[in-house]
């Protein structure tokens, strides 16, 4: 069913680009919004499909889920745990101080063996549902399962780049470190 929403969204995107392309006559000026649209479509349509890939994984591998409360950092996690004791996800809901109310959601992926590949940090409204997506990482690891690198993104309260950080080094001259360049959505994703 998945597969058949990602083709239906893959259609839509290239019918829109052909029309857009067709409106025009002679040499076609493509703004850059337009770009940025575009490539934003292709970007949720690889997100999706990286995410019921971590989804599938987690359902042919999967053993039992373990939960618990620890009341000092008020966080309830929750394990899912391979056939080998391994955990393949953890989800890290930050609590209020009454263990009552879902703030924040920590969701990490790990291979078998147990490396971490993917985070994804959100924020929870107040009936405790993950909406606001704040930051996600993907690791990528080499053929020994070791961690090579990873790629960061992370937005602000409007959903934009992180701005205020952004505006916060070039007020004083620093240089922004390369976790906070904003990537192509084509890179994270390949």
């Amino acid at each position: 069913m998945r597969s058949l929403f990602v083709l239906f969204i893959i259609l839509c995107s290239l019918s829109t680009q052909a029309q857009y392309a067709t409106s025009f006559e002679g040499d076609t000026v493509v703004s850059k919004s337009y770009i940025r649209s575009l490539k934003h479509k292709v970007y949720l349509i690889r997100a999706a499909a990286f995410n019921c890939q971590l989804e599938q994984s987690q359902l042919l591998h999967s053993f039992r889920i373990d939960s618990l409360i620890n009341t000092e950092a008020h966080e309830l996690v929750v394990k899912t745990l391979s056939r080998q004791l391994l955990p393949i996800r953890v989800q890290t809901f930050k609590m209020d101080k009454k263990h009552v109310q879902k703030l924040q959601l920590r969701d990490q992926y790990y291979t078998l063996k147990g490396n971490l590949v993917y985070e994804e940090s959100w924020l929870c409204n107040p009936a405790g549902t993950p909406t606001k997506l704040t930051s996600r990482q993907r690791f990528l690891l080499d053929e020994q399962e070791r961690q090579v690198t990873f790629i960061f993104e992370r937005w602000d309260e409007n959903g934009h780049w992180a701005r205020k950080v952004m505006k916060y080094y070039d007020e004083k001259g620093a240089e922004l470190p390369p976790r906070m360049y904003p990537i192509d959505p084509d890179e994270f994703w390949d």
